[in-house]
């Protein structure tokens, strides 16, 4: 933060007039006590009165430290396009470091498509109309981007933004069908365009999301213990059968205390893997439904994963898939 920025420089800058200076000295006061939001607010009412370069760039300052990323990059940018002003000048190097700043916590959508005319909204707010002559400046992460225009289906995507990267997709609306039976389109008065539901936030997709890897991970886990499980008893059991001393009938284990030691064992084995490939296999189930009804899964190509067991009459064992 270039707070320093907002301080009166006396004697180095000329004033801008008598209304503009003691709001910015107000500004720098409420910075200097962390209230930046009431400094910003201060700001805007100057840059009101005065869009000068050095109003944009204190502005800038001011919405960066309260996290409006796109109006601080917006401001910063025109502050800085200005040439032969004094003080601009001699900040330079700071604002463009206060740039980078802001560049870190940015970056790009370019949506392509159709209708012409229609409205490109990211998080509730119009940032374009298609087609887009460039791409669009919005935060970084996952940002609900919706597409919409009179007459046709609106689109909602949730679209994943790099830091100083450029997010592209491609969207055509399709336009709504008239009712069979409805008069000439010509008597009729068009009906306002009414917006969508809201998006459900991004962060409910991440905690489904990261569920969806704990299950999975339990459903590996399900499959090592079954696995073991298998392999225990049937060393258990080979165990129990190369010792011609053992037997069991009907009325239970003969051949001494090793014998009825290895029966158990086997047993109390064999139950571990049915355990172990059930719970893998409910997991693994659970897994992939909740990877599956992920939004951006469908949208974006984001894996899928699945476990579950196989028996037979001779083998037992397990599967785990996993797709991207």
């Amino acid at each position: 933060m270039l707070c320093g920025l907002l301080a009166p420089a006396a004697g180095q800058a000329q004033p801008l007039d008598e209304g503009i200076d003691p709001l910015l000295q107000r500004a720098f006061s409420l910075r200097q006590e962390g209230r930046d939001d009431e400094a910003r607010q201060v700001l805007e009412r100057a840059l009101q009165r005065l869009r000068a370069p050095r109003v944009l760039a204190q502005l800038s300052q001011a919405e960066q430290a309260t996290g409006h990323w796109i109006e601080a990059d917006q401001h910063l940018r025109e502050a800085l396009s200005a040439e032969g002003d004094p003080w601009i000048d001699r900040n330079r190097a700071a604002l463009r470091a206060a740039q980078a700043v802001i560049d870190a916590h940015l970056g790009n959508l370019l949506i392509r498509g159709g209708p012409t005319g229609a409205t490109v909204h990211v998080d509730g707010r119009e940032v374009a109309q298609l087609p887009m002559r460039g791409p669009a400046r919005v935060r970084v992460g996952r940002v609900a981007v919706e597409i919409a225009a009179p007459g046709y289906l609106a689109v909602q995507r949730v679209i994943e933004v790099a830091p100083g990267g450029t997010a592209r997709d491609e969207v055509f609306l399709m336009p709504l069908r008239a009712p069979v039976d409805a008069p000439a389109a010509s008597h009729l008065a068009p009906e306002p365009h009414r917006a969508p539901p809201a998006l459900p936030p991004p962060e409910r997709f991440e905690t489904q999301r990261t569920f969806a890897w704990i299950t999975l991970l339990g459903a590996t886990l399900g499959v090592g213990l079954g696995t073991t499980g298998l392999l225990l008893r049937e060393r258990a059991v080979t165990r129990f059968n190369s010792n011609p001393g053992c037997s069991v009938t009907e009325a239970g284990v003969f051949g001494g205390p090793d014998c009825q030691v290895e029966y158990t064992s086997g047993a109390d084995m064999g139950y571990l893997a049915i355990g172990g490939f059930v719970t893998a296999g409910v997991l693994g189930v659970s897994s992939a439904l909740l990877f599956y009804s992920l939004p951006a899964s469908r949208d974006r190509g984001h894996g899928r994963a699945g476990c579950a067991p196989w028996l037979d009459a001779v083998h037992r064992g397990g599967t785990c898939v996993v797709s991207f």
